[in-house]
């Protein structure tokens, strides 16, 4: 996801008993106007995402902590709240995209991992799932690109094999047929 798809990501569009999420709009962090909900790049661009176990996992201990701070400050539950909030002024409201990489840079220093940041994992995710040989065409979808030839134009590179791997594909292929003579 874009980060300011995650700043927009609302526990409405969560359904964790399914296991996915809708991205449906943005919210976009403005000099002139401050936080400004916006539409989506395109149409594609609002998607269903299924998340796998661990998310869903994740997300359901993040929801159990965000509600029991805002029942601890009087505010009862997050119905309609975001999905990563602060507490300013009084009250709850999206997180910024800065402060959504400011909080994802600083996690990822206190963990063993390889540093990254919040834009980087979404090429990698994208660049694991080409590698995986999942179909590009729904990587395109899931990442929320307009047509499959931006994720192309973005992610050859990282696309395995090459002409070498293709003739010993065929090799595999056409093995056992025999040449009429």
């Amino acid at each position: 996801m874009r980060r300011s798809e995650i700043a927009e990501l609302k526990w409405k569009d969560v359904d964790l008993d399914s296991a996915f999420l809708r991205v449906n709009n943005s919210l976009e962090d403005t000099k002139e106007h401050g936080l400004v909900l916006k539409n989506l790049k395109t149409e594609t661009s609002k998607r269903k995402i299924h998340l796998p176990a661990l998310a869903v996992s994740v997300l359901m201990a993040h929801k159990s902590e965000q509600n029991a701070l805002r029942l601890r400050l009087g505010f009862g539950r997050s119905g309609e709240s975001y999905v990563f909030e602060m507490f300013r002024d009084d009250l709850f409201g999206p997180v910024r995209s800065r402060a959504l990489t400011k909080m994802f840079s600083s996690f990822i220093a206190g963990v063993d991992v390889p540093r990254i940041t919040l834009h980087g994992l979404r090429h990698t995710a994208a660049t694991s799932a080409i590698w995986a040989g999942e179909n590009i065409v729904a990587v395109s979808k899931r990442i929320g690109h307009a047509q499959v030839s931006i994720t192309l134009n973005i992610y050859t590179h990282y696309i395995p094999g090459d002409d070498e791997d293709i003739a010993a594909n065929w090799e595999k292929r056409f093995s056992g047929i025999s040449v009429p003579e």
